[in-house]
């Protein structure tokens, strides 16, 4: 997970960082959370809808 900070952009090394240590402590978000919010923010009534993500599960 560290190799994220590799080629992550500068601005965003300190909460990468963080979201990191809050990880390896068991704390914070889980991986399936922070998709979820993803999915949720482009999806229909998202912030980001106009990029119309939605998940099918079949």
């Amino acid at each position: 997970m560290r190799q994220v900070l590799l080629t992550c952009q500068p601005s965003h090394r300190a909460s990468v960082e963080a979201r990191i240590r809050n990880a390896e402590h068991g704390q914070g978000p889980t991986l399936f959370d922070m998709i979820v919010e993803i999915i949720r923010d482009h999806g229909p009534g998202g912030e980001e809808s106009e990029d119309d993500v939605r998940l099918e599960l079949l």
